[in-house]
Formats: structure tokens, sequence, C-alpha cells
């Protein structure tokens, strides 16, 4: 546990500063080199909290992301056999808790439990799918997975939604610009007080309108 709480501390000081393309090129190399030297070196984590519930394990050392694929949000590195619990899905990301932590990993690092199989978390029981949606809440937890859907409801944001997801959070917006340009998709939507940007279906920025 104190090599894990190590990573922890020496990520928070890669990312006090700003990085312009050569400091992001050599992040990117030093991430990899702690999830390589983490799983060569057989780190592991100690277990701590014996009421701690799990469904899965670390199959290599992974990245602890607070945003989706966004490298200036790693939270730390987490070692190879480290004992999690796969909360939501998204695309290629587990959302997951360890004993001290919750972010997201990518899939490929992940070795689910069998019992993760038998009942992943955006499955509802089979009383939900018979009946249909008796509200909105139970109709985002079927579509998104618990954990995503609460945010949604809660009318949240964050980088990587999709405009579905994001429609379900706000609503249909005033107004949308749409630029096709080489291929790709880019939207501004505009709210009463906010507007949101999306590249390819994907949300990438927001702010107020002025």
């Amino acid at each position: 546990m104190s090599r894990y709480i190590l990573f922890t501390v020496l990520l928070g000081f890669l990312f006090i500063v700003p990085l312009n393309a050569q400091q992001f090129n050599e992040l990117e190399r030093k991430l990899n080199q702690l999830e390589q030297n983490s799983t060569k070196n057989n780190i592991r984590t100690e277990v701590t909290d014996t009421s701690f519930k799990s469904n899965a394990v670390t199959s290599s050392a992974c990245r602890l992301y607070s945003d989706i694929g966004n490298l200036s949000s790693v939270i730390t590195i987490i070692p190879v056999d480290t004992r999690i619990f796969i909360v939501d899905i998204m695309d290629e990301y587990y959302y997951i808790k360890t004993e001290v932590n919750q972010g997201f990993v990518r899939k490929s690092k992940i070795n689910p439990d069998q019992s993760f199989f038998e009942k992943p978390p955006e499955v509802l029981n089979q009383q939900d799918t018979i009946t249909g949606f008796s509200n909105k809440l139970e109709y985002l937890r079927y579509t998104y997975g618990w954990e995503t859907a609460q945010k949604i409801f809660d009318h949240k944001i964050w980088r990587n939604m999709t405009t579905n997801m994001v429609e379900d959070s706000w609503g249909r917006p005033d107004k949308i610009n749409r630029l096709i340009k080489s291929g790709q998709v880019k939207e501004k939507w505009f709210y009463p007080s906010t507007y949101l940007i999306f590249m390819n279906d994907r949300l990438i920025d927001w702010g107020p309108v002025e």
C-alpha cells in the first residue's frame, strides 16, 4: 500500500504545471515506465480492509483516470493483482473503486470475476425489463448502468459524454451549430447559460454563454 501511495504522490508533482507537447510526451513516457516497473517488479497492494467488496482484479499495472483518456487526469498507477470493484461500464473503460480511490481504467487491464459476468452493473433484474420503465431513473439505469445513470439523473456533465447522454441529462439545447470538416463533426450546443462543444459525438469542452 505504501508504494501505491508513492505513485499517487509522484503523479501529483507531475501535474502541478500545465504541459506543452514535449512535456506531454515525456509524461506519457514516465507513466509507461511506472506501469512497466510496477508489473516487472511484481509490486502488489496489501489488502488492509477485509470488508472491501471486489469483483475484479488488475491483470497488469494500470492508470486510474478521473477523466476518461485525459492524461493529465491520471490519479495514480494501480499495481498488478489489485482487487477492485467495477461499478460501471463506459465504452472501453470501467469505472472502478479501490480501497483508497475511484476512477476510470481501461478494460484491457482488468480481469473481472465470474460474479461480475453473472450480474454486470448495467443489467437490471428481470422484473424491470418485463414491466417497462416506470420513471426516468429506471430508464437511465437500464440504458447506462447504475453509476452513470445517477450522474445523468442529477443533471451532471463530464468530458467524453455522448450527445445522447447529455440530452438525457440537460434536455435538448436551444440551438446547435454544426461544422463538418475532413470527416470530423464538430457541434456547439447552446443552453440558456452554457454552451457545450462536441467532437464526433463526444463532449470535449463547455463554457458560459456571454
